[in-house]
C-alpha cells in the first residue's frame, strides 16, 4: 500500500487532544513559556534602545543588534518546546500512558532536536521571504523530521534528509496539509494566546498520525515503536 497523507489525522488529534487533554495544555504552557523566555530578555534589550526621545543611528543599528539574536533565541526556544511534545505525541498514539515527564525525556536526542528546529525554522523563515509558498513547500517535506528522531534516535541532518524522501512525492499533499494544520495551531493566538492552549498541541499531535500511517503502509507498523 502506497503512502499518503490524510486530512483526516487533524480529527484523529484532536481525539487524542481530549483525552489527555490537561497534560496537553500542560505541554503547551510550558512551550511558550520556553520560547518567550529565551527570546525576551533580547527583545527587551532591543526595545530599551529605542525609547529614547531621539534615538540616534547608533541606538537605531543597537535596536538590530539585539533584535537578530532575539529571534534566534525564539527559534531555540521553540525548538526545544516542540521536541518535547514530540516526545509525548509519539508515545501517545503508541497507546502508552503519557506524562509531563515524557515532555523532558530526551534520551541523549536533545541537540539533534534543537539543530532539527532551528533549521526548520530558517528553512520557513527564508521561504516565508519567497512570497511564502516555499515557506509551506518546505515546512511540509521537513515535517517528519522531529517525529523520526524520537522514534528513530538518528542525527538530525539524517533525519532531515528521510524525512525529504519520504515525502517529496507527495509534495503538493504535503504542502497543503502543513498549511491547514499549522493554521488551526496558530489560530488560537488570535485570543491572546489562550487559545493555543487547546490549538497547538494538534500540530505535533497531527504530524506524529501521519508519521504513523506513512511507517504502516511501508513497514507494516502499526505505530512508532520506541
Amino acid at each position: 500500500m502506497a503512502p499518503r497523507i490524510r486530512m483526516e489525522t487533524i480529527s484523529e488529534a484532536w481525539n487524542w487532544f481530549r483525552s489527555e487533554m490537561g497534560l496537553w495544555v500542560a505541554a503547551t504552557l510550558i512551550v511558550l513559556v520556553i520560547t518567550f523566555a529565551c527570546a525576551i530578555p533580547f527583545y527587551a534589550m532591543a526595545f530599551i534602545t529605542m525609547m529614547k526621545p531621539n534615538p540616534t543611528f547608533n541606538d537605531i543599528m543597537a535596536f538590530y543588534a539585539w533584535s537578530i539574536p532575539a529571534a534566534i533565541m525564539l527559534y531555540v526556544g521553540h525548538a526545544i518546546g516542540i521536541a518535547g511534545m514530540y516526545n509525548m505525541a509519539v508515545k501517545q498514539i503508541q497507546g502508552e500512558e503519557i506524562s509531563l515527564r515524557e515532555f523532558f525525556n530526551f534520551r541523549g536526542m536533545f541537540i539533534q532536536h534543537l539543530i532539527a528546529g532551528i533549521v526548520i525554522s530558517l528553512a520557513i523563515l527564508i521561504g516565508s521571504i519567497a512570497c511564502y509558498l516555499p515557506a509551506f513547500i518546505l515546512g511540509g517535506l521537513l515535517m517528519f523530521t522531529q517525529p523520526i528522531i524520537v522514534h528513530q534516535r538518528i542525527g538530525a541532518f539524517a533525519a532531515l534528509s528521510q524525512s525529504w524522501n519520504l515525502l517529496k512525492d507527495q509534495i503538493w499533499m504535503a504542502t497543503a496539509f502543513f498549511f491547514i494544520v499549522s493554521l488551526i495551531a496558530s489560530l488560537g493566538s488570535l485570543a491572546c494566546l489562550v487559545g493555543m492552549l487547546f490549538t497547538y498541541p494538534l500540530y505535533p499531535l497531527a504530524v506524529s498520525l501521519v508519521y504513523r500511517d506513512h511507517l504502516s503502509a511501508l513497514y507494516g507498523q502499526k505505530a512508532p515503536t520506541s
